[in-house]
């Protein structure tokens, strides 16, 4: 029992009224609660302005990789068909500039509630148009994709 004693964690008791330090273990958790608290809109916004610049650059891409495929002499379906992956990756890029819309909200400084709701609803406001985009852009690559393939495959000589 005594050498038991000896390897039990001391137990804090809190009092009301006293203060009990941090320890350095305790203050890095609640610094990278910190960042990711603050550092959460940031990554957000990083996030959607660079997919705004991937779905803007991928539909010159895109039509570069359709001259390969020789579109002379397809007939007029072919070719609305095949400009549909270029107007999803325009959609899937407005998907993105929505996310990063200012949102006019009013709330007080002053009201944590309020405050820490406003920011909620921007966050899940960003992060719906942010999915909608990537779904969007995915569908995008993948049609991409099966357009060239097909228009190769059927190219004529």
């Amino acid at each position: 029992m005594a050498e038991d004693a000896g390897h039990q964690k001391p137990s804090i008791e809190v009092v009301a009224g006293t203060a009990v330090p941090l320890s350095i273990h305790d203050e890095a958790i609640i610094e990278v609660g910190r960042r990711l608290f603050v550092e959460s809109v940031d990554v957000m916004r990083d996030f959607a302005k660079q997919m705004i610049t991937i779905s803007s650059g991928a539909i010159p891409v895109y039509v570069a990789l359709l001259g390969l495929a020789d579109l002379r002499h397809r007939n007029s379906t072919t070719l609305v068909l095949a400009s549909l992956p270029a107007v999803a990756f325009l959609v899937a890029g407005l998907c993105f500039v929505i996310a990063l819309l200012p949102r006019k909200e009013f709330f007080s400084v002053q009201i944590l509630d309020q405050m820490q709701e406003t920011r909620r609803n921007l966050l899940r406001k960003r992060y719906r148009w942010i999915l909608a985009g990537l779904g969007i852009f995915g569908t995008s690559i993948i049609s991409s994709i099966i357009v060239i393939l097909t228009l190769m495959s059927t190219r004529r000589s």
